[in-house]
């Protein structure tokens, strides 16, 4: 067990849990230009740009005023297939000229849905690897529990070096219910064999 600290506040602890985006990597930071340029590609064919633009970023939860995501919008919160739903949805209701509803999958299939299974570029609010490592080493384990789909967190785990401390990984395309639902949770309690008390 392990004294984990939050603040003031102590822990002992022997799992501790952590969302990906936003917990670990900078949300915004991380997704903002991906998703920028994602949608100047998918709406580039429309005459009615801007009013697709807004419609789009009012349904996926993204502020340009601010440059930020609603944390509990549609991008925010919702998995890769319902993000994508989600995208053509706008789509068939604004296009101009208007697309059959095949066409706008097909559409946000190729221009919008693979910025989110790519890793991209991550920005870490710390310095993960020491985080995990010190974890690690007073024998606490650890979770990432996400929405976004396994391929593309494991690469973004691998790519700063954390999967070996990674104990339990659940994602948005895992079997089961998902986050914020709270089987991976106790998923992730069951497998150390911790209880929810130390967790």
């Amino acid at each position: 067990m392990g004294l984990v600290h939050f603040g003031e506040q102590r822990f002992d602890a022997k799992l501790v849990a952590f969302d990906k985006d936003g917990t670990l990597f900078d949300f915004h930071a991380s997704w903002r230009p991906r998703f920028l340029e994602a949608v100047a590609r998918l709406l580039s064919q429309f005459q009615n740009r801007a009013e697709m633009q807004a419609a789009l970023f009012q349904s996926l939860g993204y502020n340009a005023a601010e440059g930020t995501f609603d944390e509990d919008g549609t991008f925010g919160t919702a998995t890769s297939s319902e993000t994508a739903r989600a995208a053509a949805t706008v789509l068939h209701q604004h296009s101009r000229p208007t697309l059959s509803w095949h066409s706008c999958e097909q559409l946000v299939r190729l221009e919008f849905a693979p910025i989110l299974s790519s890793s991209g570029s991550s920005v870490p609010v710390t310095d993960l690897a020491t985080l995990f490592s010190s974890l690690h080493e007073s024998s606490v384990g650890v979770a990432v529990i996400t929405s976004d789909d396994r391929a593309p967190t494991e690469a973004a785990l691998a790519i700063f070096g954390l999967s070996r401390f990674v104990d339990y990984l659940a994602c948005g395309d895992s079997q089961g219910r998902h986050k914020p639902a709270p089987d991976p949770l106790l998923a992730a309690a069951d497998l150390l064999d911790v209880s929810l008390a130390q967790t």
